[in-house]
């Protein structure tokens, strides 16, 4: 049987952020909004979720100018630095890695096999979306 990350639409236009690791895996994400947030968000209320557990789920409405600049636009691009921590390492990182996503779109961390990014991203529609991903230092503040 093939294993599939399957994305229902929100009943609440937002963005999501899925950590679909197995749930005894102990894998777990840390993710953080770095472009595309409103002015008001930059001190301390972009997105942000530290250690976020397997089978976990968070949102941020794409229409709230917090996380989304242009909260009319749930096609506007966001970008986010994460990292994925597993339990045999020893040195936990936080922001490494930059990604984009629509505003109104979803962002899937899982096992994708060993020839693939641990990593899916998906238009506002639930279709696969054609992402960037970079490593980067930026990430830090």
């Amino acid at each position: 049987m093939e294993d599939c990350t399957c994305l229902m639409a929100p009943v609440i236009q937002a963005y999501c952020i899925y950590n679909s690791f197995p749930t005894n895996s102990g894998i777990k994400v840390n993710i953080r909004q770095h472009s595309g947030f409103g002015y008001w968000a930059i001190a301390r209320q972009r997105f942000k979720k530290m250690n976020m557990n397997p089978g976990e789920k968070v949102c941020c409405p794409w229409d709230v100018v917090n996380c989304n600049a242009n909260s009319h636009d749930k096609n506007a691009e966001v970008t986010f630095v994460y990292d994925i921590n597993y339990p045999t390492q020893k040195i936990h990182r936080e922001f490494h890695q930059l990604i984009n996503c629509p505003a109104g779109g979803a962002v899937s961390f899982s096992d994708n096999g060993p020839q693939q990014l641990p990593v899916q991203v998906f238009d506002p529609d639930s279709k696969p979306f054609p992402f960037k991903q970079e490593y980067t230092d930026m990430g830090w503040d």
